[in-house]
């Protein structure tokens, strides 16, 4: 059973607070660490994407996650530096 520290709230739970150490099924706000993602920028923020050997600019959605590091990059930089590295 999960317990309240595996709660994304645990830091800031009143219940916690006022003595509440129970499981998860007793907490209608529990919500489990593992069922969120830290994103590497707001949603809209400009990032730089490579596509055909080229360095466009778009803004980063939620889509894009899984590409980022690989062909989304925060800086323009970080994106040529990333196409050199792949020879193109």
């Amino acid at each position: 059973m999960a317990k309240c520290n595996e709660c994304i709230h645990y830091d800031v739970c009143e219940d916690y607070d006022k003595g509440f150490w129970g499981e998860k099924e007793s907490c209608k706000n529990f919500k489990h660490k593992s069922r969120f993602v830290e994103l590497p920028c707001d949603i809209g923020t400009k990032v730089y994407w490579i596509n055909n050997g080229e360095v466009y600019t778009t803004n980063f959605g939620i889509c894009d996650v899984m590409y980022f590091g690989n062909s989304i990059f925060l800086t323009r930089e970080k994106a040529e530096n990333a196409l050199k590295e792949m020879g193109k």
